[in-house]
C-alpha cells in the first residue's frame, strides 16, 4: 500500500520490509528501493518490531502501523511514519510521524501529516484523528494546527509523563475537497465528502454546486456523475 503526495510516496511497511528494517540500513535500502542512512529514526527499532507483530497477528491491521517517506526526487528515506493502529470501535486513528534534520523546514513534515490524514479519512469507519506531542509548542504542534487539530487536553504517558492530545473530526476542514452533488432523488458524494449546500440542479444532467471552503465561496458546475 502506498501514499502519494506531491513530493512523496509513504510505503506501508509489510512483513519484508519491517523485517529488512530491523535488520540494517542496507537491507532496508535494497527493499525500498530507495538510499537509507544509518541514522533513518530516532525512534529506535522498538515501534518497528512492534508494528510487525501487530500485522503478523491480524492482516486487517496492514496498512495501519509503519510507513516510509520516499523523497521522489531524490528517492531517499527521510524519517518514518505511520499509524497506531486500525480505527478503534469509535472510529479513532493516531498518526506519528519523524523527518531527519537534513529534510526539516521544508514542508515535508506537512505533507507527510496531511498524506495520512488524507488516506484515513477514505475509510467510511474513521470518524476522528488524534496525535500526541511534547507538552510544548514546537515543529509538530505547528504542523497539527495548521491542519485543524485542535490541542484537546494534556495527559500523563506511562513513558513519555506529561503530553499534550490533539484531535481532528472528520468533518473539519483539512484542506480535502469535500463535496456532494444531489440532483432529483439520488445523491452523488465526491471525495469521502461532507454535504455542502446544493444550489440547483439543471436540465440535462449538470449541477451548479457552491462550495463553503475556506475564506469565501466558489461556484462549480459540471455534469451530473449519473
Amino acid at each position: 500500500m502506498k501514499i502519494e503526495t506531491k513530493n512523496l510516496i509513504l510505503i506501508s511497511g509489510n512483513k519484508k520490509i519491517l523485517t529488512s528494517a530491523i535488520k540494517g540500513a542496507a537491507f532496508l535500502s535494497n527493499n525500498l528501493n530507495a538510499s537509507v542512512s544509518e541514522r533513518w529514526t530516532e525512534f529506535g527499532l522498538a515501534p518497528i518490531e512492534y508494528s510487525l507483530t501487530k500485522i503478523s497477528q491480524n492482516k486487517y491491521e496492514n496498512g495501519w502501523w509503519t510507513y516510509f517517506p520516499i523523497h521522489k526526487e531524490d528517492q531517499k528515506l527521510i524519517g518514518s511514519c505511520g499509524y497506531k493502529g486500525s480505527p478503534t470501535s469509535e472510529g479513532n486513528v493516531e498518526i506519528g510521524y519523524e523527518v531527519i534534520s537534513e529534510y526539516r523546514q521544508k514542508g515535508l513534515g506537512t505533507e507527510i501529516a496531511k498524506g495520512l490524514v488524507s488516506n484515513a479519512f477514505k475509510f467510511d469507519n474513521v470518524k476522528m484523528i488524534i496525535a500526541h506531542t511534547l507538552p510544548s509548542e514546537n515543529a509538530s504542534t505547528n504542523i497539527l494546527k495548521r491542519l485543524g487539530f485542535d490541542k484537546v487536553s494534556e495527559i500523563i504517558d506511562p513513558e513519555d509523563g506529561l503530553i499534550w492530545r490533539w484531535e481532528l473530526k472528520g468533518n473539519a476542514n483539512t484542506g480535502l475537497a469535500k463535496v456532494a452533488v444531489q440532483c432529483s432523488a439520488d445523491t452523488f458524494v465526491v471525495n469521502q465528502s461532507l454535504v455542502l449546500r446544493i444550489n440547483t440542479c439543471l436540465p440535462a444532467g449538470r449541477f451548479v454546486v457552491k462550495i463553503a471552503t475556506f475564506a469565501k465561496p466558489e461556484t462549480v458546475s459540471g455534469n451530473s456523475l449519473a
